[in-house]
């Protein structure tokens, strides 16, 4: 976290300055005192009445320093707390598949929320009050030494206990700070789920069910929250029971010293009123040190999710596909147990059209996943055009393929900024697409045409219609290279005959299309098709020499009809 507040160094230097002041502001008030009272002692009224002008004169800069003071705590906190969550939300969308998926979606969201307020309060704001006190306490006990040097040494005896405090509990509320943090990582993940299959929930009838997962998460988040409240409120008791005998210590001292006609009386009321500008910042002290300690483990969390991955950003440099993808011994396994992939190897040819057809979990998504380098964990070796594609620039394999999932999402904005995903292409450009997915009567139906609302996650929109965005998504890049998962299967047959045939009628297009559906008319128009079982290639050619064979796709092909 100190990068952050060096990184906005001049504000953070002036809310230090103002802090400063504002302390011996604080501590001067002490003086002030000591000359009003000073004045009634010796019945002054004339000098009084001269003063008053400069008392209030005073009064109007300490409340102009506190409004400073919170000005600039203000724009400290929003520039450091705006730009740590910029950050954490950019190294999340920077992050490869592989290690985006190895937390839940809702645990990212808690960061950039939960855990962000709790570095607000308890680091950057945190941080500035210790600061501030810490220059208050420096000023009151130079200005306690000057008013009596015995009652400045029994008040540092005793408020010396007050220090060794946060080093016996840091570790403790520390780690009840961390329980706290994931407790309620995990209540936003359940949330998030929950919210997301909103649709289970009811047609299942499963609301009892869920309302009791929900409350154990909630109990178990209030809980660690509790535990952490009450061993706080502990540290803390301790801590203002020394500030208290600190207090008492100045007071009994003070009083002694006037009974024995060392100090005046506006000095001893002086000394007392100084009290307040050390017994707080003292008896703060281990609590607002134990607020820094706790946040580490949160920030070493944060730590571990900006930090990125070499390969995420480096790599060769390929601005299109010119030749063929080469792939050999390709095998691949999600853990040790069992391999999802064995031994493939397959040429695909530029502008030729590959169908891959196999029962469920035969690694047909898998494949395409390791050709789109979601992992790159795998052995054997895939090349394209003679590169090897774990050495491409990742930015540059996402410009040169498009994959369309058989599993949507919609952002809740427009038909056009779903199509587009927020890049300018020209309104022929849009058109045509829409046409060539079958969008163009629905776009035309609506009162907005394409600045259609669709809601959250495509809510307006039947199955068919967020298909059709998808395809439409991809069409649009206009990549050398389309990937279809599945992509044509919540569509009726007319429509998904239409959009297939548009695909394979372009020339230059690579198209390669995981597909369940086996009828003729299509899988007699691709170049080549490959029959998957086990995670292995078992056939490969055209549809009727894959018939002629009477082999493992010719059974699949009779099961279909």
């Amino acid at each position: 976290m100190k990068k952050y507040i060096f990184k906005y160094k001049g504000i953070f230097f002036l809310s230090v300055f103002i802090r400063c002041v504002e302390g011996a502001a604080d501590v001067s008030i002490a003086f002030l005192i000591e000359y009003i009272l000073d004045f009634g002692t010796n019945k002054d009224m004339p000098g009084f009445i001269k003063n008053l002008k400069y008392i209030v004169l005073y009064l109007i800069c300490y409340f102009l320093i506190i409004y400073l003071r919170k000005i600039t705590q203000a724009v400290f906190v929003k520039k450091n707390i705006q730009s740590l969550r910029n950050d954490i939300y950019t190294n999340v969308i920077d992050k490869d598949m592989p290690d985006f998926i190895s937390k839940n979606s809702a645990s990212y969201i808690s960061t950039l929320t939960n855990d962000i307020n709790i570095l607000e309060q308890d680091y950057f704001i945190n941080l500035l009050d210790l600061i501030g006190e810490l220059a208050t306490l420096a000023i009151g006990t130079f200005a306690i030494f000057k008013v009596n040097v015995q009652i400045a040494a029994g008040v540092f005896i005793v408020g010396a206990i007050t220090l060794i405090i946060p080093i016996i509990f840091s570790k403790t509320v520390s780690s009840l700070r961390k329980k706290y943090s994931d407790s309620l990582s995990n209540l936003t993940i359940n949330m998030k789920d929950t919210f997301s299959g909103f649709e289970i929930i009811k047609g299942f009838n499963i609301e009892d069910s869920i309302k009791e997962e929900f409350s154990n998460y909630n109990f178990k988040t209030e809980d660690s929250k509790f535990k952490f409240t009450k061993f706080s409120a502990g540290v803390e008791t301790l801590s203002q029971g020394t500030g208290f005998s600190i207090f008492f210590v100045a007071i009994l001292l003070g009083t002694y010293f006037f009974i024995q006609g060392k100090i005046t009386f506006g000095l001893l009321f002086a000394a007392i009123q100084l009290m307040n500008s050390v017994v707080p910042p003292i008896s703060r002290f281990s609590e607002r040190i134990n607020k820094l300690k706790s946040t580490k483990l949160i920030a070493d969390n944060i730590e571990s999710i900006c930090t990125k991955k070499e390969l995420a950003s480096n790599g060769i440099s390929k601005d299109d596909f010119n030749d063929k993808i080469e792939i050999s011994n390709l095998s691949f396994s999600y853990n040790s147990d069992k391999k999802t992939l064995r031994d493939i190897n397959l040429t695909i040819e530029k502008g030729k059209k590959y169908a891959i057809v196999g029962k469920s979990g035969c690694g047909k998504s898998t494949f395409l996943r390791i050709l789109f380098r979601y992992y790159d964990n795998f052995s054997g070796n895939i090349l394209m055009d003679g590169t090897d594609i774990r050495n491409i620039n990742i930015d540059d394999i996402y410009k040169i393929m498009s994959i369309i999932h058989q599993n949507v999402f919609i952002f809740d904005s427009t038909v056009k900024d779903n199509i587009t995903l927020y890049k300018d292409y020209s309104d022929d450009e849009i058109n045509t697409t829409i046409k060539l997915c079958g969008l163009y009567n629905f776009v035309n139906s609506k009162p907005k045409k394409l600045l259609e609302n669709v809601g959250e996650n495509g809510v307006l929109l039947s199955g068919g219609e967020k298909q059709r965005i998808a395809i439409a998504r991809a069409i649009i890049k206009k990549t050398p290279i389309l990937i279809l998962d599945e992509a044509t299967s919540s569509l009726d047959s007319e429509t998904a005959h239409s959009i297939e045939n548009s695909l394979l009628d372009i020339d230059e297009l690579t198209c390669i299309v995981v597909t369940h559906n086996l009828s003729e008319s299509i899988l007699k128009q691709y170049d080549s098709i490959i029959a998957m079982k086990d995670g292995q290639i078992e056939e490969q050619g055209n549809f009727y020499d894959l018939l002629d064979k009477k082999g493992y796709f010719y059974s699949l092909y009779n099961v279909f009809k």
